[in-house]
């Protein structure tokens, strides 16, 4: 935990530009919620200006995918996963909507620059933060768990 915790304190995007590679895939269900979220973020003037367009990027640049047909090895929305650092540390953490943030739960937040890099991703994905993604451990979808 005090190392995700450390890492996620230093950690800094490496270029003010963001980089949008290969289309990632997105369930169907997260990319709706993930507009909605940039939307209500840009009336409301909450989180990073940077962060939400970013995000917007990704989502715009993304391959929409049913729920029913999404790959069990991709990040999606709430999704648990094990990153492991250089170093050869394991960590584990879960990807979530701002609101539901916890760092004592290794709950990474969607619009921090860590959740940004795991969004769509697959296992043996290098994250622009240092980190490598392992496996994913959980995914709703592939549980039938349409409302989280």
């Amino acid at each position: 935990m005090n190392a995700l915790k450390t890492w996620l304190q230093k950690t800094r995007p490496r270029s003010r530009r963001p980089q949008v590679g290969v289309p990632l895939r997105v369930s169907e269900a997260d990319y709706y919620r993930l507009m909605n979220l940039v939307n209500g973020c840009k009336k409301r003037k909450c989180g990073s200006p940077r962060r939400l367009l970013f995000l917007r990027r990704i989502l715009s640049n993304a391959q929409i995918v049913p729920l029913k047909l999404v790959s069990a090895d991709v990040v999606t929305m709430n999704s648990a996963m094990l990153l492991r650092t250089a170093g050869g540390e394991a960590l584990q953490c879960r990807l979530v909507y701002p609101d539901e943030q916890s760092k004592l739960n290794r709950q990474v937040s969607v619009l921090s620059w860590l959740g940004l890099s795991l969004l769509g991703k697959q296992p043996g994905a290098a994250l622009r933060c240092g980190l490598t993604l392992e496996s994913v451990l959980y995914q709703p979808e592939i549980n039938s768990h349409w409302h989280l």
